[in-house]
């Protein structure tokens, strides 16, 4: 998955639809910024607190000095690195719910230097990301889970988010400790059906006005 989606906008229907499916209290405005790139805060549901929506930090951080200076520098995780100690703890204790109107791919275009934009939205509303979260310094942030690609994925990136359907995502929130072996059958590709995938139109570097001669 490549480092950039879209939350929906402020008054979003989207928003009215996510807080019916995930039984929300409230939903506070989300920032004016839509696109989210990673180091970014985003609106997040954690599984410690299951029916607010706060603010996150698009990186996973702690104390984990092998990594650098008190981060990980990972803002999106394999879901085959799960079962590893480290992920482990996280994704049993340590879950969360990333709220999506789309997210974006470049694909290499044969025969060009240019890459193409590509978004991908689900066809049916809000997308459900899969994502864990830990809060280091008083800080909370996140990373997204990924899985194989989908059939519709496939020519764009091997990779893609688990995005998860309401029951599951309401399962993802248990704020009770869950197995890794629990949890693995809700992290695999959604139906390709439910993807809407739109190729933007390239825009040609601009020519000067008067050219050199």
């Amino acid at each position: 998955m490549c480092g950039r989606y879209e939350t929906p906008r402020p008054h979003d229907a989207l928003w009215r639809q996510l807080r019916e499916m995930l039984h929300l209290s409230s939903v506070p405005p989300p920032d004016p910024r839509s696109e989210i790139r990673p180091t970014d805060p985003a609106p997040i549901v954690a599984n410690d607190s299951p029916h607010e929506v706060v603010d996150a930090r698009w990186w996973i951080e702690g104390p984990w000095p092998a990594k650098g200076p008190g981060k990980l520098t990972l803002f999106n995780t394999r879901d085959d690195a799960l079962g590893g100690r480290f992920w482990r703890a996280m994704v049993e204790t340590q879950r969360c719910i990333v709220p999506a109107s789309a997210f974006w791919e470049w694909p290499a275009v044969p025969g060009q230097k240019m890459k193409q934009q590509t978004r991908i939205a689900r066809g049916d509303g809000v997308m459900l990301f899969a994502g864990v979260w830990s809060r280091w310094q008083d800080r909370l942030s996140f990373s997204i889970i990924t899985t194989a690609a989908n059939n519709a994925m496939a020519p764009i990136h091997d990779r893609m988010p688990v995005i998860l359907e309401p029951d599951a995502a309401r399962a993802w929130l248990d704020p009770s400790p869950r197995s890794i072996d629990e949890l693995s059958p809700l992290l695999r590709p959604c139906a390709s059906e439910l993807l809407v995938i739109s190729a933007v139109p390239q825009t040609p570097p601009e020519l000067p006005l008067f050219a050199r001669r």
